[in-house]
């Protein structure tokens, strides 16, 4: 997300953790997320990357669903990130949404 002002549901997605889900981390990009008022998510500045998503991984890699949706440079990126992780295809799970790809 690029700020907590654009960041849907996510007080609802905080509230989930501990509820049954373990974990849950936003990375900001244009904002430090200081005004996001999240008690129980991970709140990282910066794009993605391979290296940043690598230790959220740990030890889970191996079961762990993706479940993602956004634009299409974000999924790309996102996608070429669990290429690098080596994330089957069957564990993720994701929806386009944004201007349509073009000949759809």
């Amino acid at each position: 997300k690029k700020s907590p002002a654009r960041h849907l549901m996510k007080d609802h997605i905080d509230q989930l953790v501990g509820a049954g889900l373990t974990e849950s981390h936003v990375f900001y990009t244009r904002d430090s997320g200081k005004t996001a008022d999240l008690k129980n998510t991970k709140i990282h500045h910066g794009r993605m990357t391979l290296e940043s998503i690598r230790p959220i991984t740990e030890g889970v890699l191996d079961t762990a669903e993706f479940y993602f949706c956004g634009p299409e440079l974000f999924m790309d990126h996102f996608s070429s990130i669990l290429d690098g992780l080596n994330v089957p295809q069957n564990r993720r799970h994701y929806e386009y949404f944004g201007p349509p790809k073009p000949g759809m």
